[in-house]
């Protein structure tokens, strides 16, 4: 039983990955999708509800209703409270760790809870991309995520201040660089510009990679990464 409720936990992660890899997937739908999945994911799904209040905005489960029985956590950007994901039981079940939920289970309202934050924070710094054409927004420099912009020839069009203190390498020698990059190490898992070009194109969601810093430490990142484009046109990604 222990073994079927931690494979049910670690799908849900999975299938959050999926929802929002889908490149029409808007977060108001992301968001309703995500709290559609959650109540199967708990140990007592057939009495379990969600709700995920965030920006202002509620995504409820069809059957949620306000329970004494629940669990919740912050939803977080920039460190800031933006919202909260609740999971609740409508009936009263055995004491477990934490009420009527497993420990288990709050690790991963927690994590869906930061996953949730990171998406968010993704798609608003995209968002800010698509809107404006210029990469010196607070959004952009105040992020806690490594961001990239890569033009269509792969020239690196700007870094933030995180991706500059993850890598060592400063924006002045970074902005105009083309493919292979100075943290790109001669080992597969680092990439190569063909694998690069596709991905600029199709983009890509938790892709992991290895990569080195200025100083030659070795290091793992997860990419994700979205075309920008105008009129149809590819612009950056």
């Amino acid at each position: 039983r222990k073994l079927q409720e931690r494979v049910k936990e670690l799908t849900c992660l999975y299938r959050i990955s999926e929802i929002a890899e889908r490149p029409d997937m808007t977060l108001d739908r992301l968001y309703q999708e995500v709290v559609n999945l959650l109540p199967e994911c708990w140990q007592y799904p057939e009495i379990a509800a969600s709700r995920i209040t965030i920006n202002g905005r509620e995504f409820r489960s069809e059957n949620y209703q306000v329970s004494q029985w629940r669990q919740s956590t912050d939803v977080k950007v920039h460190g800031e409270k933006i919202g909260e994901v609740e999971v609740c039981y409508l009936q009263e079940r055995l004491p477990a760790d934490e009420g009527s939920f497993l420990k288990e289970e709050r690790q991963l309202i927690n994590t869906v809870a930061r996953r949730l934050g990171e998406i968010t924070e993704y798609r608003q710094a995209v968002e800010a991309l698509v809107e404006s054409g210029e990469f010196s927004t607070s959004l952009m420099k105040g992020s806690a995520i490594p961001i990239l912009v890569i033009n269509g020839d792969t020239a690196v069009r700007y870094v933030n201040p995180t991706l500059e203190k993850l890598t060592g390498f400063t924006s002045q020698e970074l902005i105009g660089r083309t493919a292979p990059y100075p943290w790109w190490i001669e080992d597969p898992a680092s990439g190569s510009v063909s694998e690069l070009r596709r991905h600029m194109r199709t983009g890509v969601h938790g892709l992991e990679k290895l990569f080195k810093k200025k100083n030659g430490e070795r290091f793992w990142v997860e990419i994700t990464s979205a075309p920008v484009r105008r009129n149809g046109e590819f612009q950056y990604s």
